[in-house]
């Protein structure tokens, strides 16, 4: 077979990367549903014993970067194949487990006092996402796959996903979207298809300048959706969310290993 037909094409790239994302889309209609379930709420020690710490949600956001690394790196048709079905299988099953076994992150406040740009940050991430679907944590699911999948193909740039992998993976503690117990689960969930996916590739197939080659990937990718990427990064006006996301007083917490219907956490 010629190089040609070994190398994935820039059009299946994008199609496949899209239809990952669509699967991922489905995560927001199954928080929706699960948000009216009975739940659990598995609390261990180090949950109760580790703070909230706004900074943390910088990290948190990281995620976005790191589940694309191994789509800009990998040009092996079948590894980039093997790559999307382990996120798509992931995805699907991290739904199914939401959806029979429910855990609600009742420690997480439902507000925060929003007096600084982190602040503002973990209030828009409480807004958007419901203290549901948490166990196996997606969030780290997708960043440890994403870094595993990555040091298939290259030891060096891997050894800076993995670590940037434990980063989100601690970070979900600390910004209290997840319970120890959803990240060690995740991390199980994550390693399970990356054994398989791609194991007896080359691991240095793009060279000895793998930051240069993704970085250029990235700013091809936004020249043609015309994203202007330091728009992403400034903050919005106070007046463009609803108010009671931004002036709501910061509550005391809340515990509970196992909850009903009612959703309301009980206050500590």
């Amino acid at each position: 077979m010629g190089a040609q037909s070994e190398n994935i094409s820039r059009r299946e790239r994008v199609a496949i990367t899209l239809l990952v994302l669509g699967v991922y889309g489905l995560y927001y209609p199954v928080n929706l549903y699960t948000n009216t379930l009975p739940y659990y709420s598995p609390i261990s020690i180090v949950d109760r014993t580790l703070p909230l710490l706004p900074e943390w949600i910088i990290v948190y956001a990281f995620i976005y970067l790191l589940g694309c690394v191994p789509a800009a790196l990998i040009n092996n048709r079948v590894l980039f194949h093997r790559m999307a079905f382990a996120y798509v299988a992931v995805q699907i099953f991290s739904f199914a487990v939401f959806i029979l076994a429910p855990v609600r992150m009742t420690l997480r406040p439902d507000s925060v006092v929003v007096d600084s740009f982190l602040t503002w940050g973990l209030q828009l991430c409480y807004f958007l996402d419901n203290p549901v679907n948490c166990c196996p944590s997606l969030h780290v699911a997708v960043s440890v796959l994403g870094a595993l999948c990555t040091n298939r193909v290259d030891h060096a740039l891997g050894k800076i996903t993995l670590i940037t992998g434990f980063l989100i993976s601690l970070s979900t503690l600390l910004v209290k979207q997840h319970l120890l117990i959803d990240v060690v689960h995740a991390v199980r969930e994550a390693g399970g298809p990356t054994m398989g996916a791609g194991a007896h590739q080359p691991l240095r197939q793009h060279g000895r300048r793998p930051l240069r080659r993704l970085f250029q990937r990235l700013e091809s990718v936004g020249d043609s959706l015309k994203i202007d990427f330091p728009f992403i990064f400034s903050p919005l006006p106070n007046n463009s969310l609803p108010k009671n996301i931004l002036s709501s007083p910061f509550p005391s917490g809340a515990q509970s290993d196992y909850k009903s219907t009612q959703h309301d956490a009980v206050r500590a």
